[in-house]
């Protein structure tokens, strides 16, 4: 073994070492202590942060909020490189009318890289034609509700109410049953109080 060789011996060690502590720790969270660390979030008010409609329009989420025929949202986000969230347009899309149909209206935030940029929005909203998405997108190219929300992963899905109360948080595919659920739970906490 040459002189070179043996100095970057102990380097590529420690690289080694590094990776498989990295592997293990970022493996090693369960499914119910990711469930756990979203769920902090319910009954918290989401941030306020600015993102773009599908045309490129700046707005705040609050004011994104404020459809008139739905008191609640529910904001998946997602990624057009993000085989999971590919997967969930669909399922979202056939549920669409019946969100619609119980005041949840339903709220596309793609995070494509470079959807500050015109062109790349182009890229995602011609790609859901492509694949016969018919949903309308949004774009928080700051990245500010990914940060607020300490999201990790995507698809990545959000219940909120008129005034932003975070109602369900779920990393994955959305769970219908839950959201309808959560949808219950604060029109009875909405009653007593």
């Amino acid at each position: 073994m040459g002189e070179k060789q043996k100095r970057l011996y102990p380097v590529l060690i420690g690289l080694v070492a590094f990776v498989a502590i990295w592997v293990v720790f970022l493996f090693n969270t369960s499914d119910s202590d990711k469930a756990s660390e979203a769920s902090h979030f319910v009954g918290a008010k989401i941030s306020n942060v600015n993102v773009l409609d599908g045309g490129g329009q700046s707005m705040t989420l609050y004011s994104a909020l404020e459809s008139p025929d739905a008191p609640y949202t529910l904001i998946s986000m997602w990624a057009t490189w993000c085989a999971p969230c590919i997967e969930e347009l669909p399922l979202l899309e056939a549920r669409e009318q019946y969100f619609k149909n119980n005041g949840v209206a339903l709220m596309l935030m793609n995070y494509d890289i470079g959807t500050q940029d015109v062109p790349t929005r182009k890229k995602v909203t011609d790609w859901l034609n492509e694949n016969r998405i018919n949903l309308a997108t949004n774009f928080d190219p700051a990245e500010g509700l990914l940060e607020s929300l300490s999201v990790y992963a995507l698809p990545y899905n959000v219940l909120l109410s008129k005034d932003g109360e975070i109602l369900y948080v779920k990393n994955g595919l959305f769970e219908e049953d839950k959201i309808m659920a959560a949808i219950r739970n604060h029109g009875e906490m909405a009653k007593e109080n």
